[in-house]
């Protein structure tokens, strides 16, 4: 009796590990999926957001922060179209007396003084781009972080619950198989989230 139940344990033990079903998945469809290519658009639209700062900080160093910052403010909220205008203006206006400045070669002390401050406002939005501009790619490179953790956890979700649901013992990417196993990838995209 002993010797049966023993035989019966073996088959049944050896039985369960061949029984074993592998389901893949397709990461290069799951990659193109609605979810990740969404994922990935707001990325996209976040970084868009920052360069437009940058660039228009490049292009008005002639303008104090109080003045960039409500620039950046209207230009990124399609605000009043003729303030924008002042301000570029204003910045343009700032640059030619900079160069008119230094090409005149008797200053009185009023002109120096002048010489003296548009040079350091510029320098001041020089070193405020700079800074700007290491914030923001951190920021950006945390986002992409955070960003790409959600998907991962978005998918390693799906794969276990369709696993669970299907029964799958062990879920591998495609390019780990050779032969056999059931495709699921399908599956997987579709138990990704929606939002």
């Amino acid at each position: 009796m002993k010797k049966l139940l023993l035989v019966l344990t073996i088959i049944l033990v050896t039985g369960g590990v061949f029984a074993q079903q592998i389901a893949y998945i397709d990461t290069s469809v799951i990659m193109k999926s609605e979810y990740i290519t969404k994922s990935y658009s707001e990325l996209e639209t976040q970084n868009n957001i920052f360069q437009k700062e940058i660039q228009i900080r490049q292009d008005n160093l002639f303008l104090g922060e109080n003045e960039i910052t409500d620039l950046i403010n209207l230009a990124q909220n399609n605000g009043d179209q003729a303030k924008i205008t002042e301000y570029q203006t204003t910045n343009n206006k700032r640059y030619e007396e900079l160069n008119l400045l230094n090409q005149t070669k008797d200053l009185t002390e009023e002109q120096k003084n002048r010489l003296t401050e548009l040079n350091n406002l510029r320098k001041k939005s020089n070193e405020n781009l700079q800074s700007r501009a290491e914030t923001l790619g951190e920021q950006m490179q945390s986002l992409m972080s955070k960003k790409g953790s959600e998907i991962e956890a978005a998918i390693m979700s799906a794969c276990e619950k369709i696993a669970k649901e299907k029964n799958y013992s062990i879920v591998v990417n495609k390019d780990a198989i050779f032969y056999g196993g059931i495709d699921i990838t399908k599956d997987v995209i579709a138990a990704l989230p929606k939002e």
